[in-house]
């Protein structure tokens, strides 16, 4: 009898330290986080960091609150900046012959070497762009839903606003080559969204790039771009397209601020595009 007690005590035992032996470890063993910080850490492809950045964000994110969320966003923000600035340098000699891949000599369409077709899969599965900013110039940017997939749901309000604005915008520059390549309809309606986040959400951290942003866009609403100019300076007169533009906004939108501007350049007999400027300036400095 005593010798059947001993062997449950014995076994007893070695269950109690298999138990804490296994208690031990789980203690020990890195998280789900701290497994993807180190494989962010050790990477040294860049493309491939991304990707895996972009998973710590997706892990760590289950965890925060809306205002954690904002401010991790805002670091978040910063380190994949860092690394598009890295990512760009590393393809600098990939960027400045980018046009050269896809057309030959005679500027006929080609299609790119294969080396560049995975290139540019690697980009596209890193959710990256190559962004044409005019002029024969390119850069690796993001896609303007790149923050919007990671974070919306998990952040505040005023921030999943903010990151709807960036994605209406679309992946390219609305002005490329002193062109603007939206109609501008288009912009107007972009200038609204706009107006609409400055309305609703005027304590946001957001709302000082927001601001800058809008009265970037409405500039060149109001006032054009080089090769697409709205005031006809022979004349000192709008054209036609955009006279009609100005007037239907101005009936859609009546309470607009942008409206108020568009009226004092509807009530110019005879425009001055520095005068105008400084006008609708001054306004917007109000």
């Amino acid at each position: 009898m005593f010798s059947v007690l001993m062997c449950l005590l014995v076994a007893s035992c070695g269950v109690n330290v298999n138990k804490q032996k296994q208690k031990i470890t789980e203690e020990t063993a890195p998280s789900s986080v701290e497994k993807l910080e180190m494989k962010v850490q050790k990477s040294s492809d860049l493309f491939n960091k991304v990707i895996l950045m972009r998973q710590l964000v997706a892990e760590k994110l289950k965890t925060l609150t809306p205002q954690q969320a904002n401010d991790y966003f805002e670091d978040f923000r910063n380190q994949i900046d860092t690394l598009l600035h890295k990512i760009n340098e590393q393809e600098s000699h990939y960027l400045t012959n980018y046009y050269k891949y896809r057309h030959d000599e005679d500027g006929n369409s080609i299609t790119p070497p294969d080396s560049i077709l995975k290139k540019e899969e690697r980009i596209k599965n890193a959710n990256l762009i190559v962004m044409d900013l005019g002029e024969g110039m390119f850069e690796i940017g993001l896609t303007n839903s790149f923050y919007k997939t990671l974070f919306s749901g998990k952040i505040t309000p005023d921030y999943r606003a903010y990151l709807t604005l960036k994605e209406a915008e679309g992946d390219d520059a609305i002005v490329q080559d002193a062109f603007l390549v939206i109609s501008q309809k288009e912009l107007a309606d972009l200038v609204l969204k706009y107006e609409d986040f400055i309305s609703k959400y005027p304590d946001s951290e957001r709302f000082k790039e927001v601001r800058t942003r809008y009265k970037e866009l409405q500039n060149i609403y109001l006032l054009g771009v080089d090769n697409s100019p709205v005031i006809d300076d022979s004349r000192g007169l709008l054209y036609a397209n955009a006279k009609k533009e100005f007037q239907r906004f101005v009936k859609a939108y009546p309470k607009s601020p942008t409206s108020k501007l568009v009226k004092v350049i509807l009530a110019e007999k005879q425009i001055d595009y520095t005068t105008v400027y400084n006008k609708i300036e001054q306004l917007q400095n109000q």
